[in-house]
């Protein structure tokens, strides 16, 4: 069972548990679209067996745009008690910008410029939390959860020195972020007019792949890269409002800030001595981060 159909089931289980028991609880659902842009970075330290480096190696995602659609919903008990979710794809359209810069000791460098051309990203988040009441109709509480964020892009058109560059023609870069997060929320109702703020601190494990679309090479090789130093931050403000009583509309923002600050990468097939890499003893990530803003508009059911 993947993570989506356990958050279902989870969920499912609470409603109906607070049902049969007679719990008082109320909750939205949503449906959501909205735009997101992104950019990524990730930066590399060859060694060789001396632990002497040999090359870095940065690479860049820039104005990276994402067009969404989702579902998010909550759910009230007891009025203090609370659980929150979304489960949201997106779509890369062909805007980004993809560079790869490697430099020596010495100071020699090379520039690889390609597009982005497509992609897509997913976005599941579940979390519960408590809600102290302040003033009428204010209320804060502490909150906690679980999520797994996932970024894939393919790029094209790749150049070196104006060059043509055709073995990183359909390149993937896949990132993901996966663990737990603790968080505060901020919740006003005022009439017809909820305003519902959130922030999240997540612990997180980062994984990544950078993938040739043809046959390993001396010059290039697909591999693997991980992380279990990882961290986000996450800020969201959602506005909705109701009306023929069970309706709602709703507009949010959203931004995230997702790093890691070491890492190690290993061929994704055999060993660097067998593709021909025999100078190189380990390769460490020394810094990978992903940052993304965006808006959604939703509508949804109050129950």
């Amino acid at each position: 069972m993947n993570y989506k159909h356990r958050v279902s089931v989870a969920l499912a289980f609470l409603f109906i548990s607070a049902q049969t028991f007679g719990i008082e609880w109320d909750g939205d659902i949503f449906l959501t679209g909205g735009y997101r842009s992104d950019c990524f970075e990730t930066s590399l330290n060859v060694l060789d067996d001396k632990e002497e480096t040999l090359l870095t190696d940065k690479i860049k995602g820039s104005s990276i745009d994402v067009y969404q659609l989702g579902v998010k919903g909550n759910a009230t008990f007891c009025n203090q008690y609370f659980v929150r979710g979304h489960a949201i794809y997106g779509n890369i359209t062909d805007a980004g910008k993809y560079f790869d810069q490697e430099s020596t000791p010495d100071e020699e460098s090379a520039e690889v410029f390609a597009k982005i051309k497509d992609g897509y990203t997913t976005d599941y988040s579940i979390g519960v939390g408590y809600l102290f009441p302040l003033v009428r109709c204010l209320s804060l509480g502490p909150s906690v959860g679980y999520a797994y964020i996932k970024e894939s892009v393919t790029m094209d058109d790749a150049k070196l020195e104006e060059e043509a560059l055709p073995i990183l023609d359909d390149l993937v870069y896949k990132m993901r972020w996966q663990g737990p997060w603790l968080g505060a929320d901020i919740l006003y109702n005022i009439q017809c007019f909820n305003v519902h703020f959130g922030y999240e601190y997540h612990w997180c494990d980062w994984r990544a792949e950078w993938l040739l679309d043809g046959p390993d090479t001396p010059e290039a090789f697909s591999d693997k890269r991980k992380g279990s130093d990882a961290y986000g931050n996450v800020f969201f403000a959602d506005f909705n409002y109701r009306f023929c009583q069970c309706w709602n509309v709703g507009l949010g923002f959203k931004y995230q800030y997702w790093k890691v600050d070491s890492g190690r990468v290993v061929p994704k097939n055999g060993t660097f001595a067998q593709l021909g890499e025999d100078e190189i003893s380990k390769v460490k990530v020394t810094n990978a981060d992903l940052v993304t803003y965006g808006f959604q508009v939703s509508i949804g059911r109050h129950f």
